[in-house]
Protein backbone atom coordinates (compact mmCIF):
# COMPACT_ATOMS: atom_id res chain seq x y z
CA UNK A 1 0.00 0.00 0.00
CA UNK A 2 1.14 3.58 -0.47
CA UNK A 3 -0.06 6.69 1.04
CA UNK A 4 -0.97 9.83 -0.36
CA UNK A 5 -1.74 12.81 1.84
CA UNK A 6 -3.44 14.60 -1.08
CA UNK A 7 -6.60 12.83 -0.72
CA UNK A 8 -10.53 14.09 -1.82
CA UNK A 9 -11.28 15.13 -5.38
CA UNK A 10 -8.76 18.11 -5.43
CA UNK A 11 -7.83 18.22 -9.60
CA UNK A 12 -5.82 15.53 -11.10
CA UNK A 13 -3.27 16.16 -13.68
CA UNK A 14 -3.36 14.15 -16.88
CA UNK A 15 -0.26 11.83 -15.40
CA UNK A 16 -1.84 11.60 -12.64
CA UNK A 17 -5.58 10.49 -13.65
CA UNK A 18 -3.67 7.78 -16.09
CA UNK A 19 -1.86 6.44 -12.61
CA UNK A 20 -5.32 6.37 -11.28
CA UNK A 21 -6.66 4.54 -14.16
CA UNK A 22 -3.00 1.99 -14.37
CA UNK A 23 -4.26 0.99 -10.95
CA UNK A 24 -7.90 0.69 -11.16
CA UNK A 25 -6.51 -2.01 -14.19
CA UNK A 26 -4.77 -3.71 -11.87
CA UNK A 27 -7.81 -3.82 -8.96
CA UNK A 28 -9.93 -4.86 -11.18
CA UNK A 29 -7.95 -7.76 -12.62
CA UNK A 30 -7.41 -8.78 -8.16
CA UNK A 31 -10.94 -8.57 -8.13
CA UNK A 32 -11.57 -10.95 -11.09
CA UNK A 33 -8.70 -13.05 -9.37
CA UNK A 34 -10.57 -13.39 -5.79
CA UNK A 35 -13.26 -14.63 -7.62
CA UNK A 36 -11.89 -16.98 -10.11
CA UNK A 37 -9.76 -18.25 -6.74
CA UNK A 38 -13.18 -20.17 -5.98
CA UNK A 39 -14.19 -22.03 -8.90
CA UNK A 40 -13.65 -25.38 -7.39
CA UNK A 41 -16.09 -24.91 -4.47
CA UNK A 42 -19.23 -26.03 -4.20
CA UNK A 43 -20.84 -22.72 -5.10
CA UNK A 44 -24.49 -22.14 -4.35
CA UNK A 45 -26.62 -19.96 -6.61
CA UNK A 46 -26.76 -17.61 -4.01
CA UNK A 47 -22.93 -17.14 -4.03
CA UNK A 48 -22.64 -16.91 -7.91
CA UNK A 49 -25.21 -13.90 -7.41
CA UNK A 50 -23.28 -12.23 -5.02
CA UNK A 51 -20.23 -12.61 -6.71
CA UNK A 52 -21.71 -11.41 -9.99
CA UNK A 53 -23.04 -8.17 -7.94
CA UNK A 54 -19.89 -7.33 -7.09
CA UNK A 55 -18.13 -7.61 -10.04
CA UNK A 56 -20.86 -5.69 -12.01
CA UNK A 57 -21.61 -2.61 -9.72
CA UNK A 58 -17.83 -2.03 -8.89
CA UNK A 59 -17.28 -1.53 -12.77
CA UNK A 60 -20.32 0.36 -13.29
CA UNK A 61 -19.31 2.70 -10.57
CA UNK A 62 -16.00 2.92 -12.15
CA UNK A 63 -17.69 3.71 -15.82
CA UNK A 64 -20.26 6.01 -14.39
CA UNK A 65 -17.54 7.81 -11.81
CA UNK A 66 -16.64 11.60 -13.78
CA UNK A 67 -12.69 10.76 -15.25
CA UNK A 68 -12.82 14.25 -15.71
CA UNK A 69 -10.23 15.09 -13.65
CA UNK A 70 -12.01 15.39 -10.43
CA UNK A 71 -11.98 11.48 -9.35
CA UNK A 72 -11.46 10.89 -6.08
CA UNK A 73 -7.88 9.50 -5.11
CA UNK A 74 -8.87 7.06 -3.08
CA UNK A 75 -11.41 5.82 -5.25
CA UNK A 76 -10.18 1.74 -5.35
CA UNK A 77 -9.35 1.62 -1.91
CA UNK A 78 -12.93 2.46 -1.02
CA UNK A 79 -13.98 0.14 -3.73
CA UNK A 80 -11.75 -2.84 -2.16
CA UNK A 81 -13.49 -1.89 0.81
CA UNK A 82 -16.89 -2.34 -0.46
CA UNK A 83 -15.98 -5.17 -2.39
CA UNK A 84 -14.65 -7.52 0.41
CA UNK A 85 -17.75 -6.72 2.28
CA UNK A 86 -19.65 -7.92 0.08
CA UNK A 87 -17.27 -10.96 -1.03
CA UNK A 88 -15.81 -11.94 2.67
CA UNK A 89 -18.93 -13.84 3.61
CA UNK A 90 -18.86 -16.26 0.15
CA UNK A 91 -14.93 -16.60 1.22
CA UNK A 92 -14.89 -17.56 4.83
CA UNK A 93 -17.82 -20.12 4.13
CA UNK A 94 -15.76 -21.76 1.50
CA UNK A 95 -12.34 -21.46 2.35
CA UNK A 96 -12.43 -21.68 5.76
CA UNK A 97 -11.77 -25.69 5.29
CA UNK A 98 -8.61 -25.36 2.74
CA UNK A 99 -5.67 -27.78 2.20
CA UNK A 100 -3.35 -27.96 4.88
CA UNK A 101 -0.18 -26.25 2.85
CA UNK A 102 -2.54 -23.28 1.56
CA UNK A 103 -4.19 -22.62 5.47
CA UNK A 104 -1.13 -19.77 6.07
CA UNK A 105 -1.75 -18.27 2.63
CA UNK A 106 -5.09 -17.84 2.87
CA UNK A 107 -5.45 -17.03 6.66
CA UNK A 108 -2.74 -14.08 5.76
CA UNK A 109 -5.30 -12.72 2.49
CA UNK A 110 -8.19 -12.88 5.10
CA UNK A 111 -6.02 -11.20 7.67
CA UNK A 112 -4.48 -8.71 4.97
CA UNK A 113 -8.33 -7.96 3.99
CA UNK A 114 -9.72 -7.32 6.81
CA UNK A 115 -6.93 -5.26 8.15
CA UNK A 116 -7.71 -2.55 5.36
CA UNK A 117 -11.19 -2.81 6.07
CA UNK A 118 -10.55 -1.90 9.54
CA UNK A 119 -8.16 0.99 8.90
CA UNK A 120 -11.40 2.56 6.89
CA UNK A 121 -13.18 2.52 10.38
CA UNK A 122 -10.50 5.09 11.54
CA UNK A 123 -11.34 7.19 9.17
CA UNK A 124 -10.43 8.56 5.50
CA UNK A 125 -7.69 10.89 6.68
CA UNK A 126 -4.95 8.22 6.37
CA UNK A 127 -5.78 8.59 2.81
CA UNK A 128 -4.18 5.18 1.97
CA UNK A 129 -4.04 4.11 -1.82
CA UNK A 130 -3.99 0.80 -3.07
CA UNK A 131 -1.08 -0.04 -5.19
CA UNK A 132 -0.29 -2.73 -7.92
CA UNK A 133 2.21 -4.36 -6.17
CA UNK A 134 0.23 -4.31 -3.51
CA UNK A 135 -2.41 -5.90 -5.27
CA UNK A 136 0.09 -8.38 -6.57
CA UNK A 137 1.12 -9.58 -3.50
CA UNK A 138 -2.32 -10.06 -1.79
CA UNK A 139 -3.34 -11.83 -4.53
CA UNK A 140 -0.62 -14.29 -5.00
CA UNK A 141 -1.79 -15.31 -1.07
CA UNK A 142 -4.48 -17.02 -2.60
CA UNK A 143 -2.10 -19.42 -4.43
CA UNK A 144 0.53 -19.49 -6.89
CA UNK A 145 -1.76 -18.96 -10.25
CA UNK A 146 -0.55 -17.14 -13.33
CA UNK A 147 -3.37 -14.54 -12.96
CA UNK A 148 -1.24 -13.24 -10.00
CA UNK A 149 0.16 -10.97 -12.32
CA UNK A 150 -3.10 -8.69 -12.68
CA UNK A 151 -3.49 -8.53 -16.55
CA UNK A 152 -5.83 -6.40 -18.02
CA UNK A 153 -6.47 -9.14 -20.43
CA UNK A 154 -9.24 -8.50 -23.38
CA UNK A 155 -9.97 -11.71 -23.91
CA UNK A 156 -12.87 -14.19 -22.50
CA UNK A 157 -12.26 -15.99 -19.10
CA UNK A 158 -14.33 -19.07 -19.03
CA UNK A 159 -13.47 -19.73 -15.84
CA UNK A 160 -15.08 -16.45 -14.76
CA UNK A 161 -18.03 -17.23 -16.73
CA UNK A 162 -18.66 -20.59 -15.27
CA UNK A 163 -17.72 -18.98 -11.55
CA UNK A 164 -20.68 -16.20 -12.41
CA UNK A 165 -22.88 -19.09 -13.56
CA UNK A 166 -22.54 -17.63 -17.34
CA UNK A 167 -21.71 -20.91 -18.90
CA UNK A 168 -19.41 -20.81 -21.45
CA UNK A 169 -18.27 -17.60 -24.00
CA UNK A 170 -20.04 -17.40 -27.46
CA UNK A 171 -18.48 -19.02 -30.48
CA UNK A 172 -15.72 -16.89 -31.28
CA UNK A 173 -15.17 -18.36 -34.76
CA UNK A 174 -15.98 -15.00 -36.93
CA UNK A 175 -13.85 -12.23 -37.85
CA UNK A 176 -11.33 -10.51 -36.13
CA UNK A 177 -8.53 -7.87 -36.37
CA UNK A 178 -5.71 -6.46 -34.33
CA UNK A 179 -6.06 -3.26 -35.89
CA UNK A 180 -9.21 -0.47 -35.20
CA UNK A 181 -9.86 0.42 -38.60
CA UNK A 182 -9.66 -1.11 -41.91
CA UNK A 183 -8.78 -0.04 -45.90
CA UNK A 184 -12.43 -1.09 -47.86
CA UNK A 185 -13.85 -0.77 -50.88
CA UNK A 186 -17.28 0.01 -50.53
CA UNK A 187 -18.35 0.66 -54.61
CA UNK A 188 -19.00 -2.67 -54.62
CA UNK A 189 -21.50 -2.89 -52.07
CA UNK A 190 -23.57 0.38 -53.37
CA UNK A 191 -25.96 -2.07 -55.39
CA UNK A 192 -26.41 -4.51 -52.91
CA UNK A 193 -25.74 -7.77 -55.52
CA UNK A 194 -21.97 -7.65 -53.68
CA UNK A 195 -23.52 -8.15 -50.58
CA UNK A 196 -26.08 -10.44 -51.30
CA UNK A 197 -23.11 -12.91 -52.96
CA UNK A 198 -20.78 -12.27 -49.60
CA UNK A 199 -23.76 -13.33 -47.06
CA UNK A 200 -25.07 -16.14 -49.77
CA UNK A 201 -21.10 -17.18 -49.39
CA UNK A 202 -20.81 -16.47 -45.82
CA UNK A 203 -24.10 -18.89 -45.13
CA UNK A 204 -23.19 -22.00 -47.05
CA UNK A 205 -19.69 -22.31 -46.83
CA UNK A 206 -19.68 -23.38 -43.43
CA UNK A 207 -21.86 -26.39 -44.51
CA UNK A 208 -19.65 -27.60 -47.28
CA UNK A 209 -16.53 -26.84 -44.89
CA UNK A 210 -13.58 -28.19 -45.87
CA UNK A 211 -9.71 -27.71 -44.65
CA UNK A 212 -8.71 -25.12 -47.65
CA UNK A 213 -11.71 -23.03 -46.50
CA UNK A 214 -10.69 -23.54 -42.74
CA UNK A 215 -7.47 -22.31 -43.75
CA UNK A 216 -8.88 -19.40 -45.96
CA UNK A 217 -11.17 -17.62 -42.88
CA UNK A 218 -7.81 -17.17 -41.49
CA UNK A 219 -6.86 -14.83 -44.75
CA UNK A 220 -7.82 -11.41 -43.99
CA UNK A 221 -9.17 -10.33 -47.28
CA UNK A 222 -11.45 -13.36 -46.76
CA UNK A 223 -12.65 -11.96 -43.49
CA UNK A 224 -12.80 -8.60 -44.60
CA UNK A 225 -15.49 -9.88 -47.06
CA UNK A 226 -17.24 -11.51 -44.46
CA UNK A 227 -18.19 -7.81 -42.74
CA UNK A 228 -19.05 -6.41 -46.54
CA UNK A 229 -22.84 -7.31 -46.12
CA UNK A 230 -22.97 -5.53 -42.35
CA UNK A 231 -22.12 -2.31 -43.93
CA UNK A 232 -24.98 -0.05 -44.31
CA UNK A 233 -25.60 1.68 -47.34
CA UNK A 234 -28.39 3.90 -48.71
CA UNK A 235 -28.95 1.94 -51.60
CA UNK A 236 -29.54 -1.56 -49.95
CA UNK A 237 -31.16 -0.42 -46.79
CA UNK A 238 -34.14 -2.09 -46.28
CA UNK A 239 -31.90 -5.53 -47.49
CA UNK A 240 -29.61 -4.75 -44.71
CA UNK A 241 -32.20 -4.17 -41.83
CA UNK A 242 -33.49 -7.30 -43.10
CA UNK A 243 -30.74 -9.16 -42.60
CA UNK A 244 -29.82 -7.54 -39.29
CA UNK A 245 -33.34 -8.25 -37.76
CA UNK A 246 -32.62 -12.04 -38.98
CA UNK A 247 -29.55 -12.10 -37.16
CA UNK A 248 -31.21 -10.46 -33.75
CA UNK A 249 -34.11 -12.95 -34.34
CA UNK A 250 -31.84 -16.27 -34.81
CA UNK A 251 -29.56 -15.21 -31.70
CA UNK A 252 -32.99 -14.49 -30.03
CA UNK A 253 -34.12 -17.83 -30.39
CA UNK A 254 -31.50 -19.76 -29.36
CA UNK A 255 -31.10 -17.37 -25.83
CA UNK A 256 -34.85 -18.35 -25.64
CA UNK A 257 -34.04 -22.02 -26.17
CA UNK A 258 -31.54 -22.53 -23.49
CA UNK A 259 -32.97 -20.35 -20.74
CA UNK A 260 -35.56 -20.17 -18.41
CA UNK A 261 -37.46 -17.14 -18.80
CA UNK A 262 -41.38 -18.18 -18.73
CA UNK A 263 -42.77 -18.17 -22.44
CA UNK A 264 -44.98 -15.36 -21.63
CA UNK A 265 -42.19 -13.11 -21.59
CA UNK A 266 -40.63 -14.58 -24.78
CA UNK A 267 -42.08 -11.74 -27.29
CA UNK A 268 -41.43 -8.98 -24.99
CA UNK A 269 -37.93 -10.04 -24.78
CA UNK A 270 -37.50 -10.29 -28.14
CA UNK A 271 -39.28 -6.74 -28.51
CA UNK A 272 -36.86 -5.56 -25.92
CA UNK A 273 -34.06 -6.67 -28.06
CA UNK A 274 -34.72 -5.50 -31.30
CA UNK A 275 -35.66 -2.18 -29.44
CA UNK A 276 -32.18 -1.95 -27.28
CA UNK A 277 -30.36 -2.55 -31.01
CA UNK A 278 -32.26 0.37 -32.49
CA UNK A 279 -31.66 2.62 -29.43
CA UNK A 280 -27.95 1.48 -29.02
CA UNK A 281 -26.41 1.84 -32.31
CA UNK A 282 -29.53 1.65 -34.66
CA UNK A 283 -28.69 -1.11 -35.93
CA UNK A 284 -25.14 -0.79 -37.00
CA UNK A 285 -22.11 -2.77 -36.17
CA UNK A 286 -19.26 -0.66 -38.49
CA UNK A 287 -19.31 3.01 -40.33
CA UNK A 288 -17.10 4.18 -43.27
CA UNK A 289 -15.32 7.05 -43.59
CA UNK A 290 -13.12 8.10 -46.06
CA UNK A 291 -12.43 4.90 -47.20
CA UNK A 292 -11.45 3.65 -43.84
CA UNK A 293 -14.08 0.58 -42.24
CA UNK A 294 -14.24 0.77 -38.23
CA UNK A 295 -16.07 -0.77 -35.25
CA UNK A 296 -18.98 1.77 -34.27
CA UNK A 297 -17.69 2.85 -30.20
CA UNK A 298 -20.13 5.13 -27.88
CA UNK A 299 -19.44 8.65 -27.72
CA UNK A 300 -16.89 8.27 -24.56
CA UNK A 301 -15.18 4.89 -26.42
CA UNK A 302 -16.31 2.70 -23.79
CA UNK A 303 -18.77 0.38 -25.36
CA UNK A 304 -18.50 -1.04 -29.07
CA UNK A 305 -20.60 -2.89 -31.59
CA UNK A 306 -24.19 -3.47 -32.63
CA UNK A 307 -25.38 -3.64 -28.96
CA UNK A 308 -22.58 -1.38 -27.63
CA UNK A 309 -21.51 -3.74 -25.63
CA UNK A 310 -18.87 -1.85 -22.41
CA UNK A 311 -15.62 -3.03 -22.84
CA UNK A 312 -14.98 -2.50 -19.14
CA UNK A 313 -17.81 -3.32 -17.54
CA UNK A 314 -17.75 -7.39 -19.75
CA UNK A 315 -14.20 -7.67 -19.46
CA UNK A 316 -13.45 -11.39 -19.23
CA UNK A 317 -16.83 -12.39 -19.80
CA UNK A 318 -16.54 -11.69 -23.55
CA UNK A 319 -13.47 -11.28 -26.36
CA UNK A 320 -12.66 -7.55 -26.84
CA UNK A 321 -11.99 -8.31 -30.38
CA UNK A 322 -14.82 -10.30 -31.52
CA UNK A 323 -16.95 -7.68 -29.78
CA UNK A 324 -15.68 -5.21 -32.07
CA UNK A 325 -15.07 -6.93 -35.78
CA UNK A 326 -17.65 -10.16 -35.36
CA UNK A 327 -21.31 -8.52 -35.32
CA UNK A 328 -22.87 -12.29 -34.44
CA UNK A 329 -20.35 -12.78 -31.52
CA UNK A 330 -21.58 -8.79 -30.41
CA UNK A 331 -25.18 -10.40 -31.03
CA UNK A 332 -24.69 -12.91 -28.87
CA UNK A 333 -23.28 -10.65 -26.09
CA UNK A 334 -25.99 -8.18 -26.35
CA UNK A 335 -28.98 -11.03 -26.06
CA UNK A 336 -26.95 -12.76 -23.74
CA UNK A 337 -26.40 -9.53 -21.57
CA UNK A 338 -30.38 -8.71 -21.91
CA UNK A 339 -31.60 -12.34 -20.94
CA UNK A 340 -29.03 -12.27 -17.63
CA UNK A 341 -30.56 -9.01 -17.11
CA UNK A 342 -34.12 -10.80 -17.14
CA UNK A 343 -33.66 -13.64 -14.90
CA UNK A 344 -31.30 -13.14 -12.61
CA UNK A 345 -32.53 -9.04 -11.74
CA UNK A 346 -35.51 -8.15 -13.48
CA UNK A 347 -37.69 -11.62 -12.66
CA UNK A 348 -36.04 -12.39 -9.52
CA UNK A 349 -36.44 -8.88 -7.78
CA UNK A 350 -39.85 -8.62 -9.76
CA UNK A 351 -40.81 -11.95 -7.83
CA UNK A 352 -38.85 -10.70 -4.17
CA UNK A 353 -40.80 -7.32 -4.34
CA UNK A 354 -44.23 -9.11 -5.44
CA UNK A 355 -44.16 -6.82 -8.69
CA UNK A 356 -45.50 -9.76 -11.52
CA UNK A 357 -48.87 -8.41 -11.50
CA UNK A 358 -48.17 -4.78 -11.05
CA UNK A 359 -45.91 -4.52 -13.73
CA UNK A 360 -47.09 -4.29 -17.68
CA UNK A 361 -44.83 -5.30 -20.54
CA UNK A 362 -44.31 -1.72 -21.50
CA UNK A 363 -42.96 -0.97 -18.04
CA UNK A 364 -40.82 -3.79 -17.50
CA UNK A 365 -38.82 -3.43 -21.16
CA UNK A 366 -38.28 0.31 -20.24
CA UNK A 367 -36.73 -1.28 -16.58
CA UNK A 368 -34.46 -3.68 -19.09
CA UNK A 369 -33.83 -1.08 -20.37
CA UNK A 370 -32.43 0.85 -18.18
CA UNK A 371 -30.28 -1.48 -16.30
CA UNK A 372 -29.18 -2.82 -20.09
CA UNK A 373 -27.65 1.09 -20.32
CA UNK A 374 -26.75 1.77 -16.39
CA UNK A 375 -26.45 -1.85 -14.60
CA UNK A 376 -27.94 -4.25 -12.12
CA UNK A 377 -28.94 -0.61 -9.65
CA UNK A 378 -30.97 1.17 -12.19
CA UNK A 379 -33.82 -1.34 -11.19
CA UNK A 380 -34.67 0.38 -8.29
CA UNK A 381 -33.98 3.80 -9.88
CA UNK A 382 -35.75 3.34 -12.68
CA UNK A 383 -38.69 1.99 -10.76
CA UNK A 384 -38.61 5.39 -8.78
CA UNK A 385 -38.64 7.66 -11.90
CA UNK A 386 -41.55 5.70 -13.10
CA UNK A 387 -43.15 6.37 -9.74
CA UNK A 388 -42.57 10.09 -10.10
CA UNK A 389 -42.84 10.21 -13.90
CA UNK A 390 -39.77 12.13 -13.81
CA UNK A 391 -37.47 9.85 -16.61
CA UNK A 392 -34.08 10.29 -17.89
CA UNK A 393 -33.66 11.20 -21.73
CA UNK A 394 -32.60 7.65 -22.34
CA UNK A 395 -35.41 6.00 -20.67
CA UNK A 396 -37.69 8.56 -23.41
CA UNK A 397 -35.66 7.82 -26.07
CA UNK A 398 -35.67 3.78 -25.72
CA UNK A 399 -39.66 4.15 -24.89
CA UNK A 400 -39.69 5.56 -29.00
CA UNK A 401 -37.94 2.81 -30.33
CA UNK A 402 -39.36 0.58 -27.99
CA UNK A 403 -42.75 1.68 -29.48
CA UNK A 404 -41.88 1.87 -32.74
CA UNK A 405 -40.82 -1.92 -33.13
CA UNK A 406 -44.39 -2.89 -31.02
CA UNK A 407 -46.15 -1.14 -33.62
CA UNK A 408 -43.78 -2.45 -36.88
CA UNK A 409 -43.09 1.02 -37.95
CA UNK A 410 -39.84 0.12 -39.32
CA UNK A 411 -39.88 2.90 -41.74
CA UNK A 412 -38.32 4.84 -38.74
CA UNK A 413 -35.10 3.29 -39.19
CA UNK A 414 -34.17 6.25 -42.01
CA UNK A 415 -34.07 8.56 -39.49
CA UNK A 416 -30.68 7.34 -37.89
CA UNK A 417 -29.85 5.00 -40.56
CA UNK A 418 -29.83 7.46 -43.89
CA UNK A 419 -26.91 9.30 -43.91
CA UNK A 420 -25.44 7.53 -40.95
CA UNK A 421 -21.99 6.58 -43.10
Amino acid sequence: YERDQDIGQEMMSEEERQKFIGIWEAWDPFLVHMITSLSKEPLSDDDRQILLDTLLETRYSFITEPLDGTMKRDFVRDQFITAWAQLSPVFRRHLGDVPCKDTLGYLAFFTASDALSALDEIGPTLGIEISRNGLIRLARLLGERESAVLSYSPYADPELREVLGLGMPPDASGPTFDVDELEIDTEETSSGEKDNHHLLLHAIMPIFCTPVWAAEKNNPAIQLDTIKPWIVSKEDLTPYLERIKTLLQNVSSDVLKKDTIAEKYHDLYRRIVLSATWQESCFRQFKVKKGKVTYLRSYNSTSVGLMQINERVWRGMYDTNHLRWDISYNAKAGCGIIDLYFRRYALRKMKEMKLEKSLDDDTIARLMYAMYNGGPGQFHKFLNRDKKGEYYLSDELFFEKYSWVKNHQWENISKCLVGSE
